[in-house]
């Protein structure tokens, strides 16, 4: 019955990820800011300028931000990575619970 239960949690953990992730816009690499471009027009002159700027926002990628170990849950791939572990595990151990 545990096992079942691991199956399940994974699978939903799969599917809750994966929600999550495309409502995040299926991003490559997870994003923790978004580009703001401005255009400023100038009344004097007639001439257009873009103005940049950055405001923290967070954006669920498939890959980490970063090459660092502790970037790693922040990560589609790493709730997919887990949960098929899971469920290869559970799976394995409902068949040797069955022999």
């Amino acid at each position: 019955m545990f096992w079942k239960l691991i199956i399940g949690i994974s699978i939903i953990a799969c599917i809750v990820g994966g929600v999550i992730w495309i409502s995040h816009g299926m991003e490559i690499y997870t994003k923790d800011r978004e580009k703001v471009v401005t255009v400023i027009k100038d009344e004097v002159f007639g001439t257009t300028r873009e103005e940049v700027s950055w405001k923290p926002t967070f954006k669920y990628g498939l890959l980490p931000d970063d090459a660092n170990f502790m970037a790693l849950p922040r990560s589609y791939g790493f709730v997919l990575g887990l949960s098929f572990a899971a469920i290869i595990g559970s799976a394995i151990m409902l068949k040797r619970s069955r022999s």
